[in-house]
């Protein structure tokens, strides 16, 4: 069941696809009816993420704001990290477009050139955030949800972290950009600043 549940959630989160109910229940070799009975155990482990999973047309998905989306992503590899030895290759496995070394190579090289140095935990957290971010905006394309704007405000972000912060994290984002064509919202710029001065 455990090992279901993760195929499912990578799936649908982090692949942002559609799943086909009959066709989900031949890859695990059980019956749709089986498949079905344990979707309300994973509504609800979604739903503490305010993600919903819907069924529609024999069809399963997930409909959510993006953020909530990173969220769940990023637990889902800290899930996965948690159970094996870590390494950014035994995490690789969950991203298609990304290449994490690179991201790791960034970080570091933009974090070196402010004077500015991240733990491990730190730098792997960053990492994850970035990569979630560009997977997912990648990926985005099979299901549409509606779009939520950000609230906050550059005076706001000024108050949360300071001007050589928001330079650096402005830096990765134009680097992350050039590198997959990502396009990083004010939010998703805001999230990134929060996430480095924490």
């Amino acid at each position: 069941y455990e090992e279901r549940k993760k195929y499912i959630f990578e799936q649908i989160i982090i692949l942002n696809k559609i799943l086909n109910i009959d066709d989900l229940s031949e890859y695990f070799h059980i019956s749709p009816v089986t498949l079905k009975n344990s979707l309300p155990v994973l509504k609800k482990e979604l739903a503490d993420y305010s993600l919903y999973l819907k069924t529609k047309n024999n069809n399963l998905y997930v409909i959510g704001k993006e953020k909530d989306k990173r969220k769940f992503a990023v637990k889902l590899i800290r899930d996965e990290v948690e159970h094996s030895s870590f390494s950014l290759g035994n995490i690789q496995q969950f991203f298609q477009v990304v290449n994490l070394e690179d991201i790791k190579d960034l970080v570091i090289g933009v974090f070196s050139k402010h004077q500015y140095f991240l733990d491990d935990f730190s730098l792997l957290n960053y990492i994850l955030h970035l990569a979630v971010c560009v997977e997912l905006s990648k990926n985005n394309n099979q299901i549409q949800t509606k779009s939520h704007h950000s609230t906050i405000s550059m005076d706001n972000l000024n108050s949360i972290a300071s001007d050589e912060v928001i330079m650096i994290v402005k830096e990765i984002a134009e680097h992350m950009n050039l590198m997959y064509g990502a396009d990083f919202s004010f939010e998703g710029i805001v999230e990134a600043s929060i996430l480095v001065t924490t």
